[in-house]
């Protein structure tokens, strides 16, 4: 139905809803009708606007202001979206939404738990002052029980989400999965081979990949789909509140100008003969299939200052930017620079799964890390830097040869 009756029932409303509206447009210029800021006037434009395009997309930011009134003071026109969705909701404070979900009838709330969470710098003490002060939270509990059901609650400023308000709230659950509303378990992007460590390391292996090529990694005459490079020399630096790796920097863009298997990955792969066939092009832009993810924002400018630097146009428009930046993104190829270049107990990305499980799963086809492997020890069920060490060794063949050794 979805491709046959309901696609032609959606073309004949769309046709409808657009006659409609030059019905309304000649009634007002006959009139010589005039918008204003009142609620019915506002109200009136916002239906008028729908006709043509019932879709309206907006920030949570800027969503308020578009759908309030002006009448002596400010008001919100209550319930007037008929239907409100947020996307990405699991990097949405709850006091941001707020607001919006007043004006809305009923809502769709689309995101993942165990990517990034919001950024705060709220305290988890000032929520509990806070919830008690309202009557939210039983003032006898102890400090354990109060923090818990902060945690849980999902509306604390210091580490809620929108996302997790609406699972707290669904009527749904997966039989296998402990968190509450419908659960998307078919994964398309990844090769499994990549979904593997996303889907033990956050998802209690419950996703199933639904990508039509499940070649043999070890005999795969291409770019490994779990590979790395093998910096030896690598060399971490603190810059102010982050750091930054030249060497690995350097070493990734000689790579991208010389390295014969991604050339060969370019000219033989099935994934790169669909994106030609996608691009309508004989021949790929590296832009059109690497990406570069890091998890600190000076190494990122370095990698795009150094990009620009080779003067051609397929590395300058290459996607850069750290595991935050580039949550909602994808590309066949994906680099991770690490940056660390020694052991440490305390990597960034091993703070919580989110980090390292954002970075892997934004690769289609092939995840490679350039960097010091001595700060990846193998662990099946250790820190994810440690899960990935594990599948990173697995096989010889992971690793990648011919990498250039810069000064």
């Amino acid at each position: 139905m979805d491709v046959t009756l309901r696609f032609r029932a959606f073309q004949l409303a769309t046709h409808y809803w657009e006659a409609r509206w030059i019905e309304e447009m000649q009634i007002n210029l006959e009139k010589s009708y005039k918008d204003g800021f009142t609620r019915d006037k506002k109200t009136r434009r916002w239906r008028r606007y729908a006709k043509i395009t019932p879709c309206f997309v907006s920030t949570l930011y800027k969503t308020p202001d578009f759908f309030s009134a002006y009448e002596g003071s400010v008001t919100p026109i209550r319930n007037l979206i008929d239907l409100l969705v947020i996307d990405e909701a699991g990097q949405v404070a709850p006091e941001i939404a707020g607001a919006t979900f007043a004006m809305a009838r009923c809502a769709v709330i689309v995101g993942d738990e165990a990517q990034i969470q919001p950024v705060s710098t709220s305290l988890i003490s000032v929520d509990r002052a806070n919830l008690t002060h309202y009557g939210l939270l039983d003032p006898s509990w102890a400090a354990r029980e109060s923090e818990l059901f902060v945690e849980k609650s999902g509306m604390a400023a210091s580490r809620g989400s929108v996302l997790r308000i609406a699972q707290r709230a669904s009527a749904y659950q997966y039989e296998d999965y402990e968190l509450r509303g419908m659960f998307l378990r078919d994964h398309f992007r990844c090769q499994p081979q990549i979904m593997d460590y996303f889907n033990n390391l956050s998802y209690d292996g419950i996703l199933r990949a639904v990508n039509p090529r499940f070649a043999d990694i070890q005999v795969a005459p291409e770019l490994p789909f779990m590979g790395y490079a093998r910096i030896t020399n690598s060399k971490a630096e603190k810059v102010g509140g982050s750091r930054v790796n030249r060497i690995e920097a350097r070493t990734i863009i000689e790579w991208l100008l010389h390295s014969q298997a991604l050339i060969d990955w370019l000219h033989n792969s099935m994934a790169a003969q669909k994106l030609r066939k996608r691009f309508a092009s004989p021949e790929l832009n590296l832009s059109q299939v690497i990406g570069i993810v890091t998890p600190f924002k000076q190494q990122a400018n370095i990698i795009k200052s150094l990009l620009k630097q080779t003067g051609k146009t397929a590395l300058q428009n290459i996607k850069v930017g750290t595991v935050h930046t580039f949550q909602g993104g994808e590309q066949p190829i994906i680099i991770f620079s690490p940056v660390y270049d020694t052991p440490s107990s305390s990597y960034f990305f091993d703070r919580d799964k989110s980090m390292l499980n954002v970075a892997v799963s934004r690769a289609q086809e092939s995840f490679l890390v350039f960097g010091s492997m001595a700060i990846f020890r193998p662990k099946e069920h250790g820190k994810p830097s440690e899960q990935l060490a594990s599948l990173l060794f697995k096989y010889p063949q992971n690793e990648l040869s011919n990498i250039p050794i810069i000064k």
